[in-house]
């Protein structure tokens, strides 16, 4: 039987969610026990799985590969990872499997006594979870919602994030259909709504450690003292400035959607989020199909991947 610290096992469990959701306060809340470390946003795993046949040759891991496709994306560097170290333990202890090969990244967060179960909050890993769920059998999924149009409120207010209503209803929608659509087993799934959460905080905790299967500690609810690093940590640290703060009732989709925006929102993902016990505003609204908010997802993503590019470029370029 493996160590709950054995790259075996891990990660052992991920925070997902579409943004905007709480999954860095999930991050934030589980950070606090002693027995947990949650690393975030890596962002590599799905590349790595799809890059296996490259880096794994059946029998063994191309290390140099496997190494630089781990840290392409730079998130392994900015939390610390050494890449030397990294090739060091796998020439001592050759994983036996991808997923092992991938654990052993893990293995660099934690104490290296088995002592510490490592996680990872990274919100876009709910678009994988199927194929997440089948690498790593032994990992535990924690699913952060909120409500639809809170969620589309919010991320209009991110510089990051679509300004289309339509756009980030879409995105909602599908982070959701990836989940509820997978084959996961209902044991190694846990969703929480941030509502929840926020109104019933010791509750939800118990519940979270429970499925963790790691007694709940007081510290997890202390969050505001580890608040600083926990934003800072993140991609876009701007966006968890109120981290701080105690639990408090999220801001209200009212402020940020006007109009007819929210029936509109609401008229599309409705289906999805009646289930978890949301309601939305009475009457009709303008009505958007699915496919169209999808386009228009996808045509804020290429924009958005354009922008990244021409920046790349100018600072390559030395323009920047």
């Amino acid at each position: 039987m493996t160590a709950p610290g054995d790259s075996a096992t891990l990660p052992a469990f991920f925070i997902v969610g579409v943004g905007r959701s709480g999954t860095t306060l999930a991050r934030a809340i589980l950070t606090g026990h002693p027995h947990l470390v949650v690393p975030s946003e890596t962002g590599f795993v799905p590349a790595l799985l799809r890059a296996a046949p490259l880096w794994w040759n059946g029998s063994g891991v191309r290390s140099g590969l496997f190494v630089r496709l781990a840290f392409a994306n730079g998130r392994l560097a900015r939390a610390g990872v050494d890449p030397a170290q990294l090739r060091r333990r796998l020439a001592r202890r050759p994983p036996a499997s991808t997923a092992e090969a991938i654990g052993r990244i893990y293995e660099l967060f934690s104490k290296g006594d088995g002592s510490v179960r490592v996680g990872d909050k990274t919100p876009s890993y709910g678009l994988h979870v199927e194929r997440l769920a089948r690498a790593f059998p032994h990992a535990q999924f924690i699913h952060m919602v909120r409500h639809p149009l809170d969620v589309v409120a919010s991320l209009r207010r991110q510089p990051w994030g679509p300004n289309d209503p339509m756009a980030a209803a879409g995105m909602w929608l599908r982070g959701m259909r990836a989940v509820s659509d997978s084959t996961l087993r209902a044991d190694r799934l846990l969703t929480v709504r941030l509502e929840d959460l926020i109104a019933e905080p010791d509750a939800i905790v118990d519940r979270l450690a429970r499925h963790l299967r790691v007694d709940s500690h007081a510290d997890m609810l202390r969050f505001s003292e580890r608040a600083h690093e926990i934003s800072h940590q993140n991609v876009h640290p701007e966006s968890h400035l109120g981290l701080g703060g105690s639990l408090a009732p999220t801001r209200d989709w009212r402020e940020g959607l006007v109009g007819g925006e929210a029936r509109g929102v609401w008229s599309l993902v409705v289906d999805s989020a009646a289930p978890l016990g949301y309601s939305g505003p009475p009457g009709p609204g303008p009505r958007v199909s699915e496919a169209a908010a999808m386009r228009r997802l996808r045509m804020f993503e290429l924009s958005r991947s354009w922008r990244r590019l021409r920046t790349l470029g100018h600072v390559v370029g030395g323009r920047a």
